[in-house]
C-alpha cells in the first residue's frame, strides 16, 4: 500500500534494495505525490534516515530504490 494511504504513526520497515540496509520509519507526513513512469511513488525520508540506508545527499543521486513492509 503506498505511504500516502497509510494512517499517521504507521511503522514501516524500509530496506535499500542495493545494499540490504534497513530501518523502521513512522509515517508522519503526507507530502505531495506525483506518480508517473519517470517519477514512481516515493517516501520522503529525513536526511539522517536516507544516509543510514546508504543514500548520498547529492542532487544527482538523491533517490534509492527500497522495499517497504508495513509493520503490525
Amino acid at each position: 500500500m503506498p505511504a500516502r494511504y497509510l494512517p499517521f504513526n504507521t511503522q514501516v520497515k524500509v530496506t535499500n534494495n542495493a545494499n540490504g540496509s534497513s530501518l523502521i520509519v513512522r509515517i508522519n507526513d503526507r507530502g505531495t505525490f506525483t506518480q508517473t513512469p519517470q517519477e514512481p511513488k516515493c517516501l520522503d525520508l529525513t536526511d539522517g534516515a536516507f544516509q543510514r540506508l546508504g543514500g548520498v545527499i547529492d542532487p544527482d543521486q538523491g533517490h534509492i530504490e527500497v522495499t517497504e513492509e508495513v509493520l503490525p
